[in-house]
């Protein structure tokens, strides 16, 4: 439960066992830290089907099947989470940020 709206998203990562969300790339990044991570069924769930489908996470439909969720035992989240990623990411946002900045300069 977050007690404060100010709090660090990463802290709140750090802190907790699981994370439930709708459709937010901070799901995602739940997956990154290794946590349980549930999602709510939305007209939006397509949009991050990809962790559902390859078992990053648990879609749920209501409020029952959360709770039934949430009471299952906590399993090791080690499971590589690499075939979500983007190889090299680091790198390519590197490129990306210089050529705009020299984009930019030549204007």
């Amino acid at each position: 439960i977050i007690e404060h709206i100010d709090a660090e998203l990463y802290y709140l990562f750090s802190i907790s066992d699981i994370v439930i969300g709708i459709f937010s790339s901070a799901l995602f990044e739940s997956v990154g830290f290794g946590k349980k991570t549930l999602m709510f069924k939305t007209i939006h769930s397509d949009s991050v089907k990809v962790l559902y489908e390859k078992g990053y996470a648990k879609l749920v439909e209501n409020v029952d099947e959360l709770i039934e969720e949430i009471k299952k035992p906590i399993e090791n989240q080690t499971k590589n989470a690499a075939e979500i990623y983007q190889p090299n990411a680091l790198n390519k946002m590197i490129e990306a940020l210089n050529k705009i900045i020299s984009e930019n300069q030549t204007k």
